[in-house]
């Protein structure tokens, strides 16, 4: 997100991250994704923030990570209908009068790319980012797949709010739960189907942890992806649900099936004790037994 004086850093140390994080506010963060036919996709996130001068940053950054080969391009940043000039490389070291009204990109090698745009001032924003990604949807061997980050962790400030949107840019038919399979990890909230479009909403203000990761399952035809995973779509969801609220859900439903099924096991004991023993005070009293 921000960035800030060198000589702050030095000042103030390993401390400033987190008086920095109390210092601005997030009241708003929605993201919307339409996803094209080849897989790619075109976000667009609209920023509603408070950056107090006390933080003494001059830009607003956003990490892309785990990338693989995925690529970010087209980076577009506006405020007040005012498009951001872009700057290429992005000099993360010029003033907050240097960055005002620009954007721009910074490569990370494999750690992925830094989104950026100056401030220009302190005080409100609403910024609109606008970029693209390669890949987001793969073809895999039984499905076609999206697996993908969309709000980050750790952000210097947490949102109050955040809504994300997948919108089906494809021209193929519209996603219905026929088609598409979808789950949301990171945050307190609801991911579902809505009007043929995917809508991951927060019910709760998100910690510095929370992050918006979705997790889709589409069939076949519904896309032409231009990038291939070659494993299993299984695989992808056993591995993202490891450690999740998904996973107590299944363990929870294991637990009550083997419990059900033990019931019903016992149900059929007891009932087959009380007709052999039926049975049994019939065939004695045809022999003449008397109780």
């Amino acid at each position: 997100m921000g960035r800030f004086p060198k000589w702050w850093a030095v000042l103030l140390g390993v401390a400033l991250p987190f008086s920095l994080s109390h210092a601005q506010e997030v009241r708003d963060l929605t993201v919307t994704a339409r996803l094209q036919e080849d897989g790619s996709a075109r976000i667009t996130q609209v920023w509603e923030v408070s950056v107090p001068a006390s933080t003494g940053w001059t830009e607003w950054y956003i990490p892309v990570s785990n990338l693989g080969k995925m690529e970010v391009s087209d980076l577009r940043v506006s405020e007040d209908d005012q498009a951001f000039t872009p700057d290429s490389p992005w000099d993360i070291h010029r003033s907050l009068a240097g960055k005002a009204g620009r954007c721009g990109i910074v490569d990370k090698g494999s750690s992925g790319v830094e989104l950026c745009w100056g401030i220009g001032s302190y005080g409100d924003h609403v910024w609109k980012m606008e970029y693209t990604v390669t890949g987001v949807v793969k073809a895999m061997q039984d499905f076609d797949a999206l697996h993908f980050q969309f709000v980050n962790d750790e952000l210097a400030a947490a949102p109050q709010h955040v809504k994300v949107t997948l919108l089906n840019d494809t021209g193929s038919e519209p996603w219905t739960s026929d088609n598409t399979l979808v789950w949301a990890f990171g945050f307190e909230g609801e991911v579902n189907l809505v009007d043929g479009a995917v809508v991951a909403e927060s019910s709760e203000p998100f910690r510095r942890a929370s992050s918006v990761i979705l997790l889709c399952r589409f069939e076949k035809d519904l896309f032409t992806p231009s990038m291939t995973d070659d494993r299993p779509f299984e695989q992808v969801r056993k591995r993202a649900f490891k450690g999740s609220t998904y996973a107590k859900d299944q363990a929870g439903d294991k637990a009550m099936r083997f419990l059900m099924g033990l019931l019903a096991v016992l149900t059929v004991l007891l009932f087959a004790g009380l007709l052999l023993g039926l049975l049994w005070v019939w065939i004695a009293t045809k022999l003449g037994y008397k109780y």
